[in-house]
């Protein structure tokens, strides 16, 4: 026998061990009782809070937020999954926003479920999570089945299924049962019973599904299989199967939604078999339960089932109340499919855009990037033969040697607007050297070279800077090229007599940096388009020749260093060009 292990509450080790142990007692759980799972990953949430590990304490809520969402409790799986979103976890973050979903999809809210699948889908694209694909198409297909548009349901299914992995049986025959549940919805039933039958095949092939370790699990495929079979007259097969789902969805790991579809298809299967009295019983359960948690999708089928009892029986008033019941939600529904159709159009018509903007982009960049490549040489061999040719001028022939130097300035020019682009593109790319630096002393450094350069202009240059031992983690080159492009600019744009102002102040874990001139300033229509490349303020050009590059390049630095640039400017007066930079913190540096 193993010695019983000491534990103690500030040990790592130890606190690692319990949090271990209470996720393998929590999984073990989840197929016995929901409730008994609960509890199990709170504990263990309590234990990873403790240890201060955020990935297990994101987990440890992700696996809260389903349970409680089986359960029943809407506000707090949406609360625990909220919190999953804030801890940013990507993997957990996707699954979370599915979740969400899930939910507001089950609650008739399509276009929030579509808003939050977006999301879902979006962060699968940037962070390339390809595994979370069939999980999405799922959802997806939901959707579409709750709004009653089944075609697109039926191929977002196909579509999840495409991104199964082989062995994967137990998800592979729900989708199957959800596709053929889409079949009898538009009562297509020879295809409804072919794709039921396909599914309980697979079903068959799954060891967790065959050997019931959780039947809840079985509990939609033998439901769907019971109401394609009662539609081609099969009823003994269909109350197999029936009875099969109703006893699934007994179990404590079911959940409230298995529990009253459950209930809806033992009912629909008990008045085809003419046992009216039970039929009603079950189907009124099925409703209360609709009613309790506001599944108003599948009220609409409910009420028709119990239209069609009634009026078998001959109750005509309680048929007719049925039959408003249905047709009152049923043109909500048709409402609600109509705002999702048109926001799903939307969505692809952005979602095109967005992709043939990327292309352009892409070639764009390509294109411009293959010909300043192409440019450089050639424009270093023809500076090397004009400074050659200079050289050669006779001295007298003031005209020529004009001619040379204004040539040999455009080359210098050309080749340096060649030099900018790609650094432009090597930024945009995130290409940066990163280590600590001391945002001081390099604006120390800055602060006293642009000193010089404004006496010999005859402009006032004064500082006022709180960012002593301002450490940041960052591309000193690039960092400092970024500073000196806003110098520059504010050196050249200031007429003598002028001012220019360097201020500094914290602000959490970030400094502000603030230059500013009295120069002439520049006009309000020009200030959203200042950071674009190649774009030149009016009045620009009379000052001194430029790339248009030079602001794109410091905004790109500055962003590519987790930090934001704006500018404020009044013509006549002055601009004011504002700098956030993230530092590192205590607890940083500590790690680092």
């Amino acid at each position: 026998m193993a010695p019983q292990r000491e534990l103690n509450d500030t040990d790592p080790q130890a606190l690692r061990w319990r949090y271990e142990q209470r996720v393998q007692q929590a999984r073990a759980a989840r197929s016995l009782s929901l409730e008994q799972a609960l509890d199990l990953w709170q504990q263990a949430r309590d234990i990873a809070q403790t240890l201060g590990d955020a990935d297990c304490i994101s987990y440890c809520l992700l696996e809260l937020a389903q349970i409680a969402n089986d359960l029943g409790d809407n506000a707090k799986s949406m609360q625990w999954a909220e919190q999953v979103i804030e801890l940013g976890h990507p993997e957990h973050c996707v699954q979370a926003y599915l979740l969400k979903g899930y939910i507001h999809m089950r609650h008739s809210s399509a276009a929030q479920a579509l808003s939050m699948l977006l999301r879902a889908k979006s962060l699968i694209d940037a962070k390339q999570l390809a595994s979370f694909l069939g999980l999405y198409y799922h959802r997806e297909g939901m959707i579409f089945h709750n709004v009653g548009d089944y075609q697109r349901a039926r191929d977002a299914y196909w579509r999840a299924i495409d991104h199964l992995k082989e062995d994967a049986c137990e998800p592979r025959a729900t989708l199957l049962a959800n596709i053929a549940s889409c079949y009898w919805s538009t009562r297509d039933y020879e295809k409804a019973v072919g794709i039921a039958r396909r599914a309980l095949a697979v079903s068959e092939t799954c060891p967790d599904l065959v050997q019931l370790i959780d039947p809840a699990k079985n509990a939609f495929i033998w439901m769907t299989a019971a109401l394609a079979f009662v539609e081609v007259h099969d009823l003994e097969q269909a109350w197999r199967y029936a009875q099969q789902a109703q006893d699934a969805t007994q179990h404590d790991s079911a959940n409230v939604y298995m529990r009253m579809l459950g209930a809806f298809v033992v009912g629909h299967v008990l008045s085809r078999l003419g046992r009216h009295d039970e039929a009603e019983e079950s189907l009124q359960a099925a409703l209360a339960a609709t009613d309790q948690q506001g599944f108003s999708g599948a009220a609409i089928v409910i009420h028709r089932s119990l239209a069609e009892l009634y009026k078998g029986q001959e109750r005509y008033r309680e048929a007719l109340e049925q039959y408003e019941a249905y047709n009152a939600l049923y043109e909500i529904l048709q409402k609600q499919e109509y705002q999702t159709a048109i926001e799903i159009r939307m969505q692809e018509a952005r979602e095109a855009d967005r992709r043939q903007f990327e292309r352009l982009t892409q070639l764009k960049d390509e294109v411009l990037q293959a010909t300043t490549h192409d440019l450089k040489s050639p424009l270093t061999v023809f500076g090397v033969y004009l400074t050659l040719l200079a050289k050669s001028v006779a001295p007298l022939d003031a005209q020529v040697k004009g001619y040379l130097d204004e040539m040999q300035r455009t080359v210098h020019s050309m080749n340096q607007l060649v030099i900018d682009i790609l650094d432009l593109a090597t930024l945009e790319a995130g290409h940066l050297d990163t280590q600590p630096v001391d945002l001081s002393e390099l604006l120390d450094y800055l602060s006293a070279e642009s000193r010089l350069l404004a006496m010999q202009q005859e402009i006032d240059f004064d500082e006022q800077r709180q960012d002593q031992q301002a450490l940041l983690m960052a591309d000193p080159i690039q960092l400092e090229r970024a500073f000196r492009n806003l110098l520059s600019n504010a050196l050249k744009f200031t007429p003598s007599g002028g001012t220019i102002h360097i201020s500094t102040e914290l602000e959490g874990d970030s400094l502000l940096i603030h230059i500013s001139d009295s120069g002439i300033g520049i006009p309000e229509e020009a200030l959203p388009r200042l950071f674009d490349r190649f774009y030149r303020a009016p009045g620009a050009a009379s000052i001194g020749a430029g790339s248009g590059l030079g602001l794109a390049i410091t905004k790109a630095i500055i962003e590519q260093h987790g930090g934001q640039i704006s500018v404020e400017s009044v013509v006549d007066q002055g601009s004011v060009f504002s700098v956030r930079l993230p530092l590192v913190t205590e607890k940083q540096s500590a790690s680092a």
